[in-house]
């Protein structure tokens, strides 16, 4: 990777995060207020992103429907996050 696509895929970070941080934050908090031990996280991942394609693997199979190749951006269990991660 260019040191110039770093740069910018910051950017496209910090954007993202400011456009949908507001809503995962109320979500999280809707679920917090129900579930107060519940281990969440919030996920925003573009389309090629590098963890899009095993997240939409883990969300299909958990769910049985086939997931669109778009941003996903929501709340889930936080072990998903952290099996994509370490995988």
């Amino acid at each position: 990777m260019d040191s110039f696509d770093a740069f910018y895929q910051q950017l496209d970070s910090e954007a993202l995060l400011k456009r949908h941080g507001p809503q995962l934050v109320a979500e999280a908090r809707e679920i917090l207020h129900g579930t107060p031990d519940a281990k969440i996280a919030g996920v925003v991942l573009t389309a090629d992103s590098l963890e899009a394609v095993p997240f939409r693997e883990m969300i299909a199979n958990a769910t049985g429907q086939p997931v669109p190749a778009a941003m996903m951006v929501g709340i889930c269990p936080r072990a998903m996050v952290e099996q994509v991660l370490t995988a």
